[in-house]
């Protein structure tokens, strides 16, 4: 009988990593629920902002973009927050530590500058790369997509975050890419298979049944809280993979080194 969870030691293929990935999630969800339930409804939050469709006329139309505008910064600092908190907690399962809701939040405080600038850098890569023939906009939003683990896990700096995390994807690209693929289209049916259930049953022929709003967005929610957390399981056993291929095995630790790492560390870096 396996254990519920125990670090994988040797790279693995990706049948392998998927079965880890969600073992991963089933052992770590409970204590991760808190924060991708804040995320999804942080993300609905935002789609109050967002300008009606419906609306022509000009002015109202100016005046909710500025107000998207306005708020998109803050927003997108509060998703990194959340996002770090929640990288962390799977971690601590992933590495088998013993951290407490409040190192989580701290560490993931600490890292919200660094990760939200390195972030800003990706898209802007990822922009001119799609302008520049589409490709290699593609290849690099594959091969530079672990830079917040690297920065969360790794201390790295930005730039070499997203240096370092180019340098282990490059030779495994289409593993990385079948990886995000699959994580990516369990994501988007998790969420839009109970999503068009829930609507059709709320829809009649003469338009949205009372409470049709109501329980489409709290359908998103649950579906967004259970999808969010597979998908970065699978994002942190693929980075996991990627850095047992591509570095060298650590000395074995003596019995001395593994009592102190046993215990609850309160140190910056979260693999020390």
């Amino acid at each position: 009988m396996k254990p519920l969870w125990t670090t994988p030691q040797q790279a693995q293929d990706t049948g392998e990593l998927l079965d880890s990935a969600f073992r991963l999630f089933k052992h770590s969800l409970p204590s991760v629920l808190p924060f991708s339930f804040a995320i999804a409804l942080f993300n609905q939050l935002l789609s109050l902002f967002l300008p009606d469709a419906q609306v022509t006329d000009e002015t109202q139309m100016q005046a909710a973009l500025e107000t998207l505008s306005i708020l998109l910064w803050p927003f997108m600092l509060g998703m990194i927050f959340l996002t770090n908190a929640m990288l962390y907690q799977i971690g601590a399962v992933l590495y088998q530590r013993q951290l407490s809701r409040g190192q989580i939040l701290r560490f993931a405080l600490q890292k919200l500058l660094p990760v939200f600038a390195a972030a800003v850098i990706y898209a802007v890569i990822i922009f001119f790369g799609l302008m520049a023939f589409i490709l290699p906009g593609i290849i690099l939003s594959v091969s530079l997509f672990f830079y917040q683990q690297e920065i969360l896990f790794e201390n790295r700096t930005i730039l070499n975050a997203l240096l370092v995390s180019h340098q282990r994807s490059w030779r495994y690209w289409w593993r990385v890419s079948i990886m995000l693929g699959v994580a990516l289209m369990l994501m988007l049916a998790v969420n839009l298979i109970p999503l068009t259930i829930v609507g059709s049953l709320f829809y009649t022929a003469s338009g949205p049944a009372t409470g049709f709003h109501t329980a489409v967005t709290l359908t998103s929610i649950v579906c967004s809280s259970l999808a969010t957390p597979y998908f970065y399981a699978v994002v942190m056993v693929t980075w996991h993979d990627l850095k047992l291929r591509t570095e060298p095995p650590p000395a074995k630790p003596s019995e001395e080194n593994q009592d102190s790492k046993s215990t609850t560390s309160d140190s910056d870096d979260f693999l020390a």
